[in-house]
């Protein structure tokens, strides 16, 4: 507001007369001030014009207008309601509009959302302005809505800012102070309240400065050109310059300003008007920085042609001698609605910070402080510095001290000096908040595949200098949760990594920005989990072949195979393993009575890109016949007339084998090899078979073994048939026997059971004659020894009892 005192004067006296000017009389001042934008005086001209006649809505309107053009939200709100309790409301379909807006700037952000909603049925061929006017006003609404509720449920911490202060009437003034900006340990400003010796009744913007909070002095006349606005001070790194504002006033609320730089080592010389003014446009708000290539730019800001929208944040590169004479807009954050204010910090050990204020974003209402940064030579988006700073009012010009702790703002938020106390209306203050560096880090690490909980991550932190090089932070590896926590400095950059074997190692590179009132930073990190699924299949007919043993070993650099896990699974062919990326490994299946297949997979990039993060393999397994032998002497077990025995083949085979040299005193060297290589071989085939057996009977599967028993045709069949009845229940006995008897309760329960089959001398070779001349023949001799057996042909296992 830049009200004349003069002028302010004159229509206080108008009033003061009363009823004794006429209602045309007052009208024309006021509109006359309206048109010159003076909006406060402009009001109180409307509110006595009003009396002359109360039911007057147009008038009420104007008021309402007024009030809301020098920022006193309530009294336009107050105005526009009665607008549109009138008879003639239909004529002012903009004040429900404005009504909303009033209400939005109050914060009574519900109410607003109604009413813009309201604003759009009640005018579908609204303007266009004013249509997406309240479409913003119902999404930033609802924005704050949200954000509002998320913060109330925030606790605040040792890590949270604390609450905006005014900097107080020592150094704001009754008007507006806006333009800060940080010199070491002096806080230089502009300050809208100063006159000319010349003129005591036209307010002037000058520039202040305060030394660590001392109360504002105004810089010399030498700064501070006479009958100029002078406005805004931001001093270079090295101290050796200054950019500034001077200003020419447009009407009673608009300036034009043009951006000059001065030489501070040559107080003589004049300042640069620096190049990149035009003169039918404003340039102002200048702010220090670098671009995306890292070189001195100069940020401002211009309502030139070429931008977003209306006011629009432009660079243009430095000189040597200070001058900027092109200049572009910064695309990247600019708007269709105003972008102001800008300022660029960088601080050591940091990444380049950038601020500025915007209504084209969502907003809590006015302007709101919206931050970014420069990384990797482009803008990170933009993210609005929450609800501790901002507010439904207007916070601009936010700025930070060299340490970067402390941020000074401009608001005309409550608690600003009221120039119209009666209106809550006026102006834009300087206030201060701390900004902690501190900030919680809080990682969650999930599944991927389901987004489930992945707890037993390692997860591991590291704090990112400017160079790339990383300090480790946090190495930890939780057991029971997927939550870990740590705390980090604002706006440095972490690398975090999460690991854990079966999964693809997953990082993230963040920076620690957050918004004003958060103090909590949140990373999730999803693991797809690399899995090897292996099926087991019966070769050709390739049906899915259950009970199979499935191990799978790791390859190391020296070729050399490390024992991982082994899997059966009697109802099923599916073996699932969790493996890591960059290893080669080596999956094998067996199975009793099935040959073995084995497949080495190396897991690398091609893999995963051809079966994503579950490998597939598959195993085919050919049966195969099975025949142990077990070979018994002549007339063993026996001599018995029955089919059973109580013998075991354990006792019969030991005693069988020692007679190797008996055996070899009639028939020769040739039974030296039959004992040694045909008799103990079948023996220890059955010793290996054995412990499978009970391993799957212990799984709860169901064993069923095919024998045979023979003899030499040296008796009668009858005779025969009893004696290779006797031989198997021999083995039988073995079965019961073994391993302290672990097997007796599945042959009772009917889980290991036996398909006997006598065979007697029908099956034995045409070459054996069925009478033998001579005991050494048909006792001794090769032939007979080889009929002389038990064979075990067949073992099946399956889930359900064979038939």
């Amino acid at each position: 507001m830049r009200t004349t005192i003069l002028l302010l004067a004159f229509v206080i006296a108008l009033i003061q007369q009363g009823y004794s000017q006429s209602i045309r009389q007052v009208l024309k001042v006021a509109d006359s001030t309206y048109a010159q934008k003076d909006f406060y005086v402009a009001f109180i001209a409307y509110q006595d014009a009003l009396k002359f006649d109360t039911n007057r809505t147009d008038i009420r309107f104007k008021i309402a207008e007024s009030a809301r053009q020098f920022n006193s939200y309530r009294i336009a709100a107050q105005n526009y309601v009665k607008v549109l309790g009138s008879p003639d409301k239909a004529q002012y379909p903009e004040a429900r509009l404005r009504m909303a807006e009033m209400l939005h700037k109050l914060g009574e952000y519900k109410s607003a959302l109604s009413s813009y909603q309201e604003y759009l049925q009640a005018n579908p061929q609204a303007p266009q302005e004013f249509a997406q006017m309240a479409r913003k006003g119902i999404a930033d609404c609802d924005f704050a809505v949200k954000t509002l509720a998320n913060t109330a449920q925030q606790v605040r911490s040792p890590l949270a800012y604390s609450p905006p202060v005014t900097l107080g009437d020592k150094i704001n003034s009754p008007y507006t102070d806006y333009g800060a900006f940080f010199r070491k340990d002096t806080l230089y400003h502009t300050a809208y309240e100063f006159a000319e010796p010349k003129d005591k009744n036209t307010l002037f913007n000058k520039v202040v400065r305060s030394y660590q909070g001392t109360p504002k002095e105004l810089l010399p006349a030498s700064f501070n050109a006479p009958g100029k606005h002078t406005a805004y001070s931001v001093f270079t790194p090295d101290d050796k310059g200054v950019y500034f504002c001077n200003c020419d006033q447009i009407n009673a609320f608009d300036l034009r300003c043009d951006i000059y730089y001065r030489d501070l080592t040559m107080p003589e010389k004049a300042p640069i008007k620096l190049g990149i003014n035009l003169p039918q446009y404003t340039s102002t708000s200048p702010a220090l920085g670098k671009n995306t290539q890292g070189r001195p730019v100069l940020y401002f800001v211009s309502n030139r042609t070429g931008g977003k929208g209306k006011l629009d944040i432009w660079m243009g590169p430095i000189q040597a001698d200070g001058n900027v004479t092109s200049a572009e807009p910064v695309a990247e954050l600019n708007t269709t609605g105003n972008d102001i204010t800008p300022y660029f910090q960088e601080i050591s050990g940091r990444p380049p910070l950038f601020f500025f204020s915007t209504d084209g974003r969502p907003t809590f209402g006015g302007y709101d402080v919206y931050g970014t940064r420069l990384t990797n030579n482009r803008w990170f988006t933009p993210f609005n510095l929450g609800a501790s700073l901002n507010t439904s009012y207007d916070e601009i010009g936010y700025v930070r001290n060299p340490q970067g702790d402390t941020a000074v703002f401009s608001s005309n938020r409550i608690g600003s000096i009221l120039l119209a106390k009666e209106q809550e209306a006026c102006c834009h203050d300087l206030f201060k908040m701390g900004v902690p560096k501190l900030v919680n880090l809080e990682v969650n690490t999930f599944k991927l595949r389901d987004s489930l909980a992945l707890n037993g991550t390692t997860v591991s932190i590291f704090e990112e200098a400017p160079d790339g090089t990383r300090k480790e932070v946090l190495n930890k590896t939780e057991v029971d949760t997927n939550y870990y926590s740590t705390i980090i400095e604002r706006h440095k950059k972490y690398y975090i990594r999460a690991q854990k074997k079966g999964f693809i190692t997953t990082d993230s590179l963040i920076t620690a920005d957050l918004g004003e009132e958060q103090t909590t930073l949140v990373v999730d990190l999803f693991l797809p989990n690399l899995r090897l699924d292996v099926f087991t299949l019966l070769a050709v007919q390739e049906t899915p072949l259950n009970g199979c043993t499935v191990t799978i070993y790791e390859k190391n650099a020296s070729g050399q195979y490390t024992l991982l896990e082994t899997k059966s699974d009697p109802n099923g062919n599916e073996y699932n393993y969790l493996v890591d990326l960059g290893k080669t490994y080596l999956v094998k299946a067996t199975k009793l009575g099935f040959n073995v297949d084995s497949l080495e997979v190396p897991m690398n990039d091609e893999t995963v890109k051809q079966f994503g993060y579950d490998v597939t393999v598959d195993l085919f397994l050919a049966q195969v016949k099975l025949a142990i032998n077990l070979f018994f002497d002549n007339a063993k077990p026996g001599p018995n007339p029955q089919i059973t025995t109580s013998e075991s083949y354990l006792n019969l085979y030991n005693t069988y084998i020692q007679q190797e040299e008996k055996f070899l005193g009639f028939s020769g060297q040739i039974m030296r090899s039959f004992f040694q290589n045909t008799v103990k071989r079948g023996y220890d085939s059955l010793e290996l078979v054995l412990p499978g057996i009970v391993k799957d009977l212990e799984k709860g599967m169901y064993v069923k073994v095919y024998m045979a028993g023979f003899a030499s045709p040296l008796g009668n069949a009858d005779y025969n048939k009893k004696l290779g009845y006797r031989r198997m229940e021999s083995v039988i006995n073995y079965f019961k026997q073994f391993e302290n008897g672990v097997m007796k309760k599945y042959i009772s329960s009917g889980h290991l059971s036996f398909d006997k089959d006598a065979v007697g001398e029908d099956q034995s070779g045409p070459d054996i004659p069925t009478a033998l001349a001579n005991v050494k023949n048909e006792i001794f001799g090769i032939k007979p020894s080889l009929d002389r057996k038990v064979q075990i042909y067949r073992i099946i296992t399956d889930t359900k009892q064979p038939k």
